[in-house]
């Protein structure tokens, strides 16, 4: 199946998203506990925001929230709730369960002259301690200089030099999502694959493309779709047990051609 650009982008910031906080959860098996059974310092929360350009000036920033004890999904009930502070603005978040996971969002349409540098998750609770001041850090903008989109670019012994803006200073790293796929005359589609590597944020990597799509004879050539991400850490609220404060910024290259 193939995906306009909108899509692609859509796709690639929500497989992010899922992966940033369901990645490490085995509790599908099971209902949701209740919150207001439990302690704040008994709690583990794990709180993102992922920043991707939605054009005209503006981002979108996708913020999610879940709430763990012993491993046990935790649902917001006995009058605790989550939200966003952004400055004077409080962003309220939405419930949604998948397999037996209570996730929280919100996706805030934000333009590029107010963009903040925090923002803060705020758990309030009626009967227990609140942790109102988890951080997330915003990381810098990414602008992918090498390759840009639509672009058909030359391999050099079936590797690439990837280049984008650095930001070593204040970034926990760089992940880049790969998707390739390659075709043949004869046999059409023959390779969809994906592949994901982590690195300094320091604004240039050596992409070994062969390695990831062998050497065979694609006569048709090879797409490739990439996504760039840097992250930057917060800093949690001291009253919960554990978590993560995680910050993204995600830059998405479409349909870069090549000849293996």
């Amino acid at each position: 199946m193939w995906f306009s650009k909108e899509n692609k982008r859509l796709l690639a910031f929500s497989v992010a998203s899922a992966a940033v906080l369901l990645s490490a959860c085995d509790n599908s098996s099971s209902d949701p506990e209740s919150s207001s059974d439990f302690a704040t310092n008994s709690i583990r929360a794990e709180y993102s925001v992922v920043v991707t350009d939605a054009g005209d000036g503006k981002h979108d920033y996708r913020m999610e929230a879940r709430f763990e004890h012993d491993s046990d999904s935790l649902k917001l009930e006995g009058g605790d709730t989550i939200s966003v502070v952004n400055g004077e603005q409080r962003y309220s978040l939405t419930e949604n369960e998948v397999l037996g996971t209570v996730i929280y969002s919100h996706t805030e349409n934000i333009a590029n002259n107010v963009k903040p540098s925090e923002l803060i998750f705020s758990l309030e609770r009626d009967s227990q301690e609140d942790a109102d001041a988890s951080v997330i850090n915003i990381p810098a903008y990414v602008e992918a200089l090498q390759p840009t989109s639509d672009e058909t670019i030359s391999l050099l012994l079936g590797k690439y030099i990837l280049v984008w803006t650095a930001n070593e200073s204040d970034s926990a790293g760089m992940t880049i999502t790969q998707r390739y796929r390659c075709s043949t005359q004869a046999a059409g589609l023959v390779l969809d694959r994906t592949a994901e590597i982590t690195t300094e944020d320091d604004g240039q990597y050596v992409l070994d493309i062969q390695a990831v799509i062998g050497d065979e004879d694609y006569d048709r050539g090879c797409t490739m779709d990439l996504t760039f991400s840097r992250k930057r850490e917060g800093r949690l609220d001291e009253a919960l047990k554990s978590g993560l404060t995680d910050g993204y910024y995600q830059e998405v290259v479409s349909d870069v051609r090549f000849e293996p």
